[in-house]
């Protein structure tokens, strides 16, 4: 999923970002850290885990996420042009997060780009000593643990969620009326499933907020 982003990146004839990813977003701002260092200034990656042991074995049967899991699938009926294969999507992304990602200590260990890891004291889907343990494998991470969130933190505090942004997303623009500030040349990737969308869809996007990339997008 990661070339997507490249690709995506590439499209839109940027140099470089700061990407902030959620949950599978997360882990993919990771991977491109290890990979394409080049196109990243910065990744904030909030609830995502690097082994599959960071996941908690309970997360499927959580209520707070089930809940969430049937509520991305009213919206995937709505903006995907495959509208009844919510089930088969959520089977395959399921077996994923069973065998996918495996990187080592080493792995992470080559990062160079600055990193936040970011998790609610209280998320249902990710262990906080997985991230804790992911802030001490990765040069120079800084973790911050989000106070009353859960793996929806975004949703749950979206001041709070934004003042992080803010806080670790680097230079902040004047962006277009009604935008608000952001950090400059920043592109949210939120969860795994908008890789699914046609570029064309991301590029009109953007085309509507000069300098600030915001898929508005649900996984």
């Amino acid at each position: 999923m990661t070339s997507d982003y490249v690709a995506l990146l590439d499209y839109l004839k940027l140099d470089k970002v700061t990407l902030v990813g959620w949950s599978d977003g997360g882990i993919i701002g990771i991977d491109m850290a290890m990979k394409h260092p080049e196109k990243l200034t910065r990744v904030i990656a909030q609830a995502a885990n690097v082994t599959t042991e960071g996941v908690k074995p309970d997360v499927m049967t959580n209520k707070t996420f089930s809940a969430y899991i049937n509520s991305a699938g009213e919206a995937y009926k709505k903006l995907s042009p495959t509208p009844n294969e919510y089930d088969a999507f959520v089977n395959q992304i399921s077996a994923m997060w069973m065998s996918e990602p495996a990187w080592t200590a080493a792995d992470l260990g080559k990062i160079t780009v600055p990193v936040t890891l970011a998790i609610g004291d209280h998320d249902e889907a990710i262990k906080l000593d997985h991230t804790e343990r992911m802030a001490k494998e990765i040069p120079g991470a800084k973790l911050v643990i989000l106070k009353d969130a859960s793996h929806f933190a975004m949703l749950q505090d979206p001041e709070g969620y934004d003042a992080m942004i803010r806080r670790d997303g680097g230079q902040v623009i004047n962006p277009p009326s009604g935008a608000g500030p952001f950090p400059s040349r920043l592109i949210w990737f939120i969860g795994s499933a908008s890789i699914r969308q046609d570029l064309s869809a991301f590029a009109a996007e953007a085309g509507r907020h000069p300098g600030f990339w915001r898929p508005n997008l649900l996984s």
